[in-house]
This record gives structure tokens, sequence and C-alpha cells, in this order.
């Protein structure tokens, strides 16, 4: 599944910055024929017109800023030596080598395609993962956008999560190596069994992701369990190796590719929780539907038997991000009009503090991401959803395609919000959850 890398922004302020020195410096010398100011530099200044357009149309912003720089350092100097000196004008910047301006020219050129090329190969690079050799997580999110956006469209996706099972045991009783040989070891199975036009990925530490365009559950749950067969009959010294499977498959009202990775990584905790060495899959519309009555008809007992579970704490809200930077957003907006916040990067440590408070204390609203390193924002509700299932969340997602009207998202009462959102819609979003709105 090819990826194509974005291109730097054209860097415009330059290319016409190159064009007005060129300009002047042409005109200079039909207004100024007597001082020789244009002549020099005008001649130098072709030398580095072709390296310039080069470096702007491969994309190569920084170099195209330096030689424009260079062009304007030209003609400046030949400006300066004119102005202080006539006389010497026409010696300063030589017209009269034309093996030296051709040497230079090349020379230009040649840097500034040695640059792109590098650029690329380090672009490359950086999208794949090193121990391994497959794909890397910034590859999948370049990949699956465009994958998602197909699958809208009507074409069927699936995304496997895979995660090898008890692989810091392995690290701890055997040592890093070890643990090192197994994600290779894996990583081999994956990619054999992967087609071309799909792409298998390391998402980070011993959890990978597959994603298969034109794929449906069964197709998918076929493909996963294969690779586990083949994966559990690899001879290790200290025995058998297995790994978990779980599988998300796209639905109409996703709206975003966060939501099918999130769906796949539920499917996988409860994989790991039967077991593991299994496939699971996300649940469709009709367990949906019961898992949501079943979830009402507890909310009802909890209620008659006295439960506070829909008292929560006024104008209290749970703030769950990775990002630094978006917390210190998000809080201080949410500060400024007048709601306490409670803020981690850790789903773990919200679902331990939500379910040691007293239900007068937990929160009106839980703002969370979507997709965090150490566990994703629908595990973390759904977890928490099994102590309240009256939980009230508004996630944030960075990659919205459309509307969000799924119905897979975990909580009592949902709402997705599109990273960067305005602050008003944040606060409509909060206000609306706890019936402000």
């Amino acid at each position: 599944m090819p990826v194509e890398l974005k291109q730097q922004p054209i860097p415009r302020v330059a290319f016409g910055g190159s064009i007005l020195i060129a300009a002047i410096a042409i005109g200079s010398a039909f207004v100024f024929p007597e001082r020789d100011i244009g002549l020099g530099v005008l001649i130098w200044i072709t030398a580095v017109i072709p390296a310039f357009l080069l470096a702007y149309f491969r994309g190569l912003g920084g170099a195209a800023v330096a030689l424009a720089a260079s062009m304007a350092a030209i003609a400046g100097i030949q400006a300066s030596v004119a102005a202080l000196d006539p006389a010497e004008s026409l010696d300063s910047l030589p017209a009269t080598s034309p093996g030296l301006y051709l040497g230079v020219l090349i020379g230009m050129v040649v840097l500034v395609e040695m640059l792109y090329r590098e650029r690329r190969t380090a672009d490359a690079t950086a999208l794949v993962d090193r121990l391994t050799g497959l794909p890397n997580r910034g590859y999948v999110d370049k990949s699956i956008e465009q994958e998602f956006a197909a699958a809208a469209r009507g074409r069927d996706l699936a995304v496997i999560i895979f995660d090898i099972d008890r692989l810091d045991a392995v690290n701890k009783r055997l040592g890093q190596p070890s643990g090192d040989a197994v994600i290779r070891a894996f990583a081999k199975v994956l990619q054999a069994n992967t087609r071309k036009e799909n792409l298998s990925a390391r998402y980070g530490g011993g959890q990978f992701i597959t994603v298969l365009r034109e794929a449906d559950t069964p197709a998918a749950q076929l493909f996963a369990q294969r690779v586990l067969d083949q994966m559990r009959d690899i001879p290790f010294s200290w025995g058998r190796q297995t790994v978990s499977a779980g599988i998300g498959t796209y639905e109409a009202g996703m709206g975003s590719y966060e939501l099918l990775i999130g769906a796949a990584d539920r499917a996988l905790f409860r994989a790991k929780e039967s077991g593991r060495d299994s496939v699971a899959v996300a649940p469709d519309k009709v367990a949906r539907a019961a898992i949501a009555q079943r979830t009402a008809d507890a909310e009802r007992d909890h209620a008659a038997d006295g439960g506070a579970a829909s008292a929560p704490g006024p104008r209290l809200v749970y703030l769950v991000d990775d990002d630094a930077a978006v917390r210190s957003a998000v809080k201080g907006i949410l500060a400024g009009h007048g709601f306490r916040v409670w803020d981690t990067e850790s789903p773990a440590a919200a679902i331990k503090r939500y379910v040691d408070a007293a239900p007068e204390d937990r929160p009106a609203v839980i703002v969370s991401d979507v997709i965090m390193p150490a566990m994703t924002g629908m595990r973390m509700i759904e977890q928490i959803a099994a102590h309240n299932p009256a939980v009230r969340v508004v996630y944030m997602s960075g990659f919205v395609h459309g509307d969000i009207s799924w119905s897979g998202l975990p909580g009592g009462t949902v709402k997705a919000l599109q990273k960067p959102f305005e602050m008003d819609a944040l606060i409509g979003a909060v206000n609306e959850m706890i019936g402000d709105g």
C-alpha cells in the first residue's frame, strides 16, 4: 500500500523576492549604464536561478530561501561596491570566466538535487521500524486516511490489532534480545501473510496493526487466525509464544479512522481478557443494541437502589489526553468558564480515580482523546462505564472526515469534537453533556 510523501510548502515569498532581485539587477543595467552596476550581478544571479527553481519545485523550502538570499547578497554586494567606488564596480564580480560560471551553475544544481534525495531518504527511513523492517505508526497514519475515505464511499475495510502475549515477561525473564527475537519472528509471519495491496506495520512495543482493504469481518477473522496459528508453531527455547488479535470493521457514521482503530483495540482487550491466544471482534450493531439495553437496565436498577450514578460532582470535568499542550489549552478554556478540571495523560490513572471516588465526587463529564499510546479513550470509557453506565463523554479526535453518528462509542451520553476546535464548540459540547446547553 504505497504512500506519497508530502512536499514542503512552496516558498512563494522567496520566489517573488528572487524575481524582484533579478528585475532590479536587469533594470539597473539599463537605468545606470555608466555605473556598470548590473552587468556582473546579473550574470552571477543567472547562475543561481536554475538551482533556485529546482529547489522551489522540489519543495525544498529551506534551500530555496537560502538561494534567494544568496541572490540578494550578490546584488547587495555589487550595489555597495558600485556606490563606494564606481571605477571598481565592473571588476567586483567578474563576468569574463565562462568555466567558473558554468562550474558554479552545475555545482548548485547538483547540490540541490542531492539535498532533495537525502530528504526523500530521510523521510522514507522515518517511516520504517528499524527492528522489524516493517512500516511504523507514522506510515499507518499517512496510509489509513485514504483507505478510510474509500470505505466511506462504500468499500469494505477492516483493521486488526495484534499484541504479543506476555512480551514484558519474556523481556524481564530472558532479557531484551529474546523479546526482540519474538518481535522479529512475528513481523516475518505477519509480512508473509500480507498481500501487496494491504498494510501491516509495527504499531509500538509488541503491538502490530494490519489494514485490510475490501475485507469484511469473516475475511479479517481468517487472516488473523492464520497469523496466530503460524506464530504458535514457531519454536522458541522457552516454549510456545502466542499472540492475541482484535478486529474492527468500518461502519457508517464512524467519521474518523481513530474510531475504527479504537474498535479494534477494544476487541483486542476482550481477547486478552478471555485468556489470550485468540481473535475477538468488535460488537456489531445487534450486539451493541443488546449491550445498550443491558446498560439502561443496570442504570435503572442502580437508581432504584438509591445509587448516585446520576448525581456527579457539579461542573467537575476529567480531562484525559497524552498531549500536554492540548491538555493545557483545554484546561484553560474550561477553567475560564467556571469548570473544575482534573487532568492526566494516563487513561489508567483516570480509571482508578473514577472508580475510587465517591459517586458525588465523580465528574459531570469526561473529555478524552480517542487515541493515546497506553490505552485508547474508548477502552478507558468502556471500563469506567462498567462502574457507571450513565457516564457522559466528549471525545476529541484530530482526524474527523465526516459527521460522527456511530453507535459504537462507549458511554451513556457521548459527543465527538474535531481537533483543533473553537472554544465555543468545546464549551457547548460540555454544557450539552451536563444538560446546561
